[in-house]
């Protein structure tokens, strides 16, 4: 059959038998008001004088000191119990808290403009290691002496550098 034929297609060559609908909710109700007609026996028999004497053998058993007794509270579950708990732990300080560094670095740079730290006093505080060139994105390009003017003159004021 083709694509064009599939789509043409107006039945699904499915068919009920007439009154089939009509019947079919008494059929199942009586199939589950009566669901053991026709069973015979179960198939189980049960011993001569078997519930007589069962309460008897059941409290011997009871009373058996003998009979082995776990506790739930054992060292080695104590020790699985722990792990899975360390895990999760670990696992919640590790994802939820990812955003501590930009925390941390607020903290820092709002605590050194608060102290109003001149550049000397900011300078002692760090040591060569902080200085590495690899932490800095420097632009090998040479700057036109009117670029530099141009910054300076727009980002810098002059009654700054003549306070210090």
């Amino acid at each position: 059959m083709s694509n064009k034929e599939l789509h043409n297609i107006s039945k699904t060559g499915f068919k009920a038998p007439e009154g089939y609908f009509d019947t079919v909710e008494d059929n199942i109700l009586n199939k589950i008001n009566s669901p053991l007609e026709g069973v015979k026996s179960s198939g189980y028999v049960e011993p001569i004088d078997y519930l007589d004497g069962i309460e008897d053998k059941v409290f011997a058993r009871l009373d058996d000191d003998n009979g082995n007794v776990r506790s739930l509270f054992t060292r080695r579950n104590f020790m699985y119990l722990s792990g899975v708990a360390a895990a999760v732990l670990i696992m919640f300080s590790v994802f939820i808290n990812r955003d501590n560094d930009a925390i941390d670095s607020e903290m820092v740079e709002t605590y050194l403009v608060e102290q109003d730290l001149n550049s000397y006093e900011l300078a002692s505080l760090l040591n060569e290691a902080d200085f590495l060139d690899e932490d800095f994105n420097i632009v090998e390009e040479e700057l036109d002496e009117t670029e530099l003017e141009t910054y300076l003159l727009d980002n810098i004021n002059i009654e700054d550098i003549l306070e210090q």
